[in-house]
């Protein structure tokens, strides 16, 4: 499995859905004790579906904390239930090299909450349903991180017993090898689910195969639309009505520009460790729709950076996407000339401060960025 001659490496265990349970020997790797009870996103930058896909693959993986060399352990049924992890020396990177996560991978949890007030409030509505047992089913646009608070939820309720994650569509079964009485259920693309299968998990939660059973689901459309056209399970939709959170788009957030800059603080090379963005790039990243929200952001900041003279994003030019339907230009002519008069007057009476308009209108900043360069007036 691995070289247990040296002894100055550090060997952490991992159990799912990705918590420390065990660090070892004690006199290395100082500060690791503090990994444990941790999940793996934390401590090494990975979550937990990565490090198992690593660990069968055998595939070193260079992380901030050192080289790591990962083992699968299996559990009675065949899956991985463990993952031994070895931490050997950090690897010098090259002086141009960036992380291999910087435009793909998890998203960290930190960027979901942010620092708007309407993510932080579905987080932390996210996690006192779970705390009460109660299903939870998160939804929201591609891209603004249901999956990251889903598998947040599913650690949180790690004590309840094992995992069982289950994508809507595969080929795995939902009511296969159920061999314990408890555990979290993880259903993923829920709102795919049909209406026979829906139906059929909302008797086993309350009195079947599930009935002792944690659900977390998340998904990407509203289940009360899906519903009313037929294309959901009505039993399941009851049952999650009262313990739904939606995460909102990256759009209809204040916190981009605290976004940007977190975002682009594990971008820096070794001659820079930090970027900054002139005011000009600032204002495109804000005007912009951000269809596929946090990862966009982050897959653009990362392209950006790559590209940046001295560490300065100075300029640059966004994809132009066709924006939500929520968020058509008003139709009719009359309609948009009203639109355009309350603009102009709101930047008029607050002497052009974008801010002073956007809460005369009662809208966000990036909102209001999007409205003037829909009727041409952000030039003027």
């Amino acid at each position: 499995m691995f070289n247990a001659s040296n002894e100055s490496l550090l060997y952490v265990l991992v159990e799912t859905p990705g918590i420390v349970r065990a660090v070892g020997p004690d006199h290395c790797g100082e500060g690791s004790s503090s990994w444990l009870g941790t999940t793996v996103e934390k401590s090494f930058g990975l979550d937990w579906r990565t490090l198992v896909e690593l660990a069968e693959s055998r595939a070193p993986f260079a992380s901030s904390v050192g080289e790591l060399r990962m083992a699968p352990l299996f559990g009675d049924d065949t899956a991985v239930s463990k993952v031994l992890v070895q931490v050997g020396a950090a690897v010098p990177p090259r002086p141009s090299s960036r992380p291999p996560s910087a435009s793909k991978g998890p998203l960290l949890l930190e960027w979901v909450r942010g620092r708007d007030s309407g993510s932080q409030r579905s987080v932390e509505l996210a996690e006192r349903l779970v705390d009460t047992s109660l299903p939870v089913y998160i939804h929201g646009e591609n891209g603004t991180g249901v999956e990251t608070l889903a598998l947040h939820l599913a650690a949180r309720r790690s004590h309840q017993g094992p995992l069982k994650r289950h994508r809507v569509g595969s080929d795995d079964g939902l009511f296969e090898n159920v061999s314990v009485a408890e555990g979290v259920l993880l259903l993923e693309d829920a709102h795919l689910l049909d209406c026979a299968s829906g139906d059929q998990l909302a008797r086993a939660l309350s009195d079947g195969v599930f009935a002792n059973w944690q659900l977390i689901a998340f998904g990407r459309a509203d289940l009360r639309a899906k519903v009313q056209r037929g294309e959901f399970s009505s039993q399941l939709a009851a049952q999650l009505r009262s313990s739904t959170v939606f995460l909102p788009s990256l759009r209809d957030r204040q916190d981009l520009q605290w976004l940007v800059s977190e975002m682009l603080k594990g971008l820096g090379t070794v001659e820079f460790t930090e970027f900054d963005v002139s005011p000009v790039a600032m204002r495109t990243l804000v005007a912009h729709a951000w269809p596929d929200n946090l990862q966009e952001l982050r897959s653009v900041l990362a392209r950006e950076s790559a590209m940046a003279d001295k560490g300065v994003i100075a300029e640059l030019t966004l994809p132009q996407h066709k924006p939500p339907q929520s968020e058509s230009p008003p139709a009719g002519g009359l309609r948009r000339q009203a639109e355009r008069a309350a603009l102009a007057e709101a930047l008029q009476t607050s002497a052009g401060n974008v801010s002073v308009a956007a809460r005369k209108l009662g809208v966000a900043r990036s909102t209001l960025y999007r409205m003037l360069e829909r009727h041409g007036l952000a030039r003027e």
